[in-house]
């Protein structure tokens, strides 16, 4: 059965010519199944694949570590791979300076995390035409992690239209430091006993930056990556193979993402004129806090056009943070130790289009707030989509058009010599899965929850997700949303 996972990978990628095109990936890619039979976690090896910290052909992760001993100032000798195949193709380039622990407190996120839903939201709605009626899902903790780090060496207007689109503010570079080291902190192990049994909680976010070797980089710049995000960049050599700089950059987001995102970059998109690719990848799997079991019969699913669908689906029946309003009920769902939650949005019928225009920060935050435990009987799909998309469209819409202008942006900051660098095109790769993964583990919490049952009490409330919906995974304790989506028919993608 597909285990309960989601991820996220996005590549940004800087040319200094205004003659290069790059493809925009393809439109739609929610009917292409993703499945990977016989995945492990916990730091088991599947298919040469290493999780937690493990490096694989030169994949760094947990914010980009490595074991090059510095040489000659902030560089390292370069042998990334499998020996010294790649020395001449590869080198990473890291400031002296360590990695510092933000302290910014969770209570202080209130703003950034405000900003990431709006943004989520505000990409949703500007990637219409290339999202159509499909399932879709987005991850602006991933777009905001590798926007970031260029936006670290952003000067003057291509800096301000940034941080406006973005969401970001004097602080982002801290806040960015206290998330990664909060949501990596959720991780936990597999517990197989005799009294309990509860699968992992798998996480991995990594961040690499590929420039060409061809500049004086700035040491301010590299103080921040290195004391913010424990990251140096890596100068590879786009002139020398581009279709091998291709690969590598795809492989190595297949490998931080369990190969749940592959060959994000496209053909053709890297040349001999690319300058530079920034990238993100998220990696996340946990199990259901509660017994969710999967069900005898089909449920019949309202798509948002005319037609139904039979698909399989898990129910439970417990003690839920629930809410109700005129256009949409709401019930939070929490996964293996309270880390992560699941908020799944239900509009009312006919109010699927009012909801999507109307979702924000302050409406998530209202929602939070007015959420009540409530017995209820649940019922979810069992779905498995991706979305692929290009977000430079998008972020144009919100007002960021400088930094893809190769004519004005200015991304000076980077470097102590020329400033070439503009943003050709991001491309943005997600994939979710949800089943009913982790029942064992659940089940008896469930039991408890729903055990009072001499009582007088409420019959329980149906919430029955048998039309299109919208779902926000996030952080528990600072509200982080990590992925934010809709599913419009679950049936689609598999």
């Amino acid at each position: 059965m597909l285990k309960k996972s989601i991820l996220s990978a996005l590549i940004l990628a800087l040319i200094a010519s205004p003659i290069i095109a790059c493809s925009d990936s393809d439109s739609n890619d929610s009917d292409t199944q993703s499945q990977t039979d016989g995945q492990k976690t916990d730091g088991d090896k599947t298919d040469g694949q290493k999780t937690d910290g493990d490096k694989t052909d030169g994949q760094k992760t947990d914010g980009n570590k490595t074991d090059g001993d510095k040489t000659d100032g902030n560089k390292t000798d370069g042998d990334k791979t499998d020996g010294d195949k790649n020395a001449d193709f590869l080198k990473e380039i890291r400031s002296s300076k360590p990695y510092v622990k933000s302290d910014i407190k969770t209570a202080d996120l209130e703003s950034t995390v405000k900003g990431q839903y709006d943004l989520n939201f505000d990409l949703l709605r500007n990637s219409a035409d290339q999202l159509g009626q499909n399932n879709a899902m987005i991850s602006t903790f991933s777009i905001q992690s590798a926007l970031a780090m260029a936006w670290a060496g952003a000067k003057d207007k291509t800096a301000e239209s940034m941080k406006k689109a973005l969401h970001f503010d004097d602080n982002t570079h801290k806040v960015f430091n206290k998330l990664n080291e909060l949501i990596l902190s959720r991780r936990a192990e597999a517990i197989k006993t005799e009294y309990e049994d509860r699968d992992a909680i798998d996480i991995n976010i990594t961040n690499d930056m590929y420039f060409s070797p061809d500049h004086k980089w700035a040491e301010s710049w590299l103080d921040i990556l290195s004391t913010n995000y424990n990251a140096g960049l890596t100068e590879m050599n786009f002139k020398a193979d581009p279709e091998k700089a291709r690969k590598y950059i795809n492989d190595a987001i297949s490998s931080a993402t369990h190969d749940r995102i592959q060959d994000i970059l496209p053909d053709g998109s890297i040349t001999v004129d690319t300058k530079s690719v920034l990238t993100n990848a998220i990696y996340f799997k946990a199990p259901w806090k509660g017994g969710f079991f999967k069900a005898t019969q089909k449920l019949s699913f309202n798509k948002l056009s005319a037609g139904k669908v039979d698909v399989d689906h898990i129910e439970a029946s417990g003690h839920f943070p629930y809410m109700k309003s005129d256009q949409y009920q709401v019930l939070d769902i929490a996964l293996r130790d309270d880390s992560f939650n699941i908020l799944m949005i239900l509009p009312e019928d006919g109010e699927f289009e009012s909801v999507q225009t109307s979702l924000s920060g302050d409406e998530i935050k209202s929602i939070m707030d007015k959420l009540e435990t409530t017995r209820a009987n649940v019922d979810i799909p069992i779905f498995t989509f991706k979305t692929s998309i290009s977000l430079k469209k998008p972020l144009q819409a919100l007002g960021m058009d400088i930094p893809f202008d190769p004519k004005n942006a200015d991304f000076s900051g980077m470097t102590e010599d020329q400033n070439d660098f503009f943003i050709d095109e991001i491309y943005h790769k997600t994939f979710m899965g949800l089943d009913e993964n982790g029942i064992e583990a659940a089940a008896a919490t469930a039991v408890v929850m729903a055990g009072n049952s001499s009582a007088q009490v409420d019959p329980p409330v149906p919430f029955v997700l048998d039309r299109p919906f919208f779902f926000v995974v996030y952080e528990h304790e600072s509200h982080t949303p990590m992925f934010v989506g809709r599913v419009m028919d679950p049936s689609a993608g598999k």
